[in-house]
């Protein structure tokens, strides 16, 4: 599963409208790849994805200006 092809149907939205998942929307993708985000807040869960996707947990970290625009992340981590 590739993060930045957006493998997972409900981030193409995402990655199209720059909108933001609630994390409701979150957990259930984490579920379907088997994470237990039960208790996890936002930020920790999509790195938690990220990893399980085989990518870098980079959401929020700080980074100024990123170039993935591709992620499917990408409009809620740059808010």
């Amino acid at each position: 599963m590739n993060f930045f092809n957006c493998a997972i149907e409900k981030n193409k939205k995402i990655a199209a409208t720059g909108d933001r998942m609630i994390v409701k929307e979150i957990r259930e993708i984490a579920k379907e790849m088997g994470i237990n985000g039960a208790k996890m807040l936002k930020a920790d869960l999509i790195r938690a994805i990220q990893v399980k996707e085989g990518n870098t947990p980079c959401f929020q970290s700080g980074v100024n200006a990123c170039p993935q625009t591709g992620c499917c992340w990408w409009g809620d981590c740059q808010k």
